[in-house]
């Protein structure tokens, strides 16, 4: 399925917005910069960049990525700045994840943007809140209770919108610096109960291995459910097994990290 294909399904559903609008049931345009702004696109793609650090860097284990530096004051404490790295979405993501020792982990408080600006479209993405990182040996748990993420679009203000995230997810990284990822996270939008929620099994954990695919998974599958009295139920395919920086949604390929 093409990516025109696969928004014109999504659309359908409410998952995908192809007519330039979140949450528009257009099936006109097949446009992948809206599909990256739809719940379906934001439950995969921001969720990217939540876990752009994952636990294994934040233990030592792995490096941090080449555009994230990392300064240490008081305590233990770390401030991990993000200087313009990458987003999934295509965008530049700048900004701070401050890391404070816990009982047996990490805290991690969010304070970052994501800025996708070209000639046609300028949004804003902004991502803040805490995330709870508990680490046993070479795994973890990675808990997160209300991170907030919106949209700020000053092109098209209709764009516009605001989700809590909220995490429950599992993490192994035996063949460092490779990291596995599996479990549930939720993106809720309470404006129109509306909710899209990942299930990732582990034997099909999201995966990295610089090895093989830079910064971007290497491997990975899951299902997201979405709930909304305005669209209805309905579930969707996410796949990562469709070539490096690539993921299939809905059978529709979008390039990760490019517009």
């Amino acid at each position: 399925m093409n990516i025109r294909q696969a928004c014109i399904a999504l659309a359908t559903l409410g998952l995908a917005a192809c007519g330039g609008f979140q949450g528009s049931t257009s099936t006109s345009g097949g446009d992948p910069a809206a599909i990256r702004i739809s719940p379906a696109g934001v439950a995969t793609l921001v969720f990217m960049d939540l876990e752009k650090v994952g636990p294994n860097a934040l233990t030592g284990s792995a490096p941090l990525p080449g555009c994230v530096t990392s300064s240490g004051p008081a305590a233990g404490t770390t401030t991990l700045t993000f200087n313009n790295c990458p987003a999934a979405n295509g965008g530049v993501m700048a900004g701070t994840i401050t890391v404070a020792p816990a009982a047996d982990g990490f805290t991690e408080t969010f304070d970052l943007t994501v800025a996708t600006v070209t000639s046609t479209v300028h949004q804003v993405w902004t991502y803040t809140g805490l995330q709870t990182v508990t680490v046993t040996g070479d795994a973890a748990t990675v808990a997160a209770g209300a991170i907030t993420v919106s949209l700020v679009d000053s092109g098209n203000p209709a764009n516009n919108v605001a989700y809590t995230f909220s995490a429950g997810l599992s993490a192994a990284w035996t063949s460092a610096p490779s990291l596995s990822l599996w479990g549930t996270y939720t993106f809720t939008r309470s404006d129109r109960a509306e909710t899209v929620t990942a299930t990732i099994p582990q034997a099909t954990a999201i995966t990295w291995n610089p090895a093989l695919c830079a910064s971007e998974p290497a491997a990975g599958a899951f299902t997201l459910a979405f709930q909304s009295t305005a669209y209805g139920n309905d579930t969707i395919p996410v796949d990562f097994n469709v070539g490096c920086g690539k993921v299939s949604i809905s059978g529709g390929t979008l390039d990760l990290g490019t517009l």
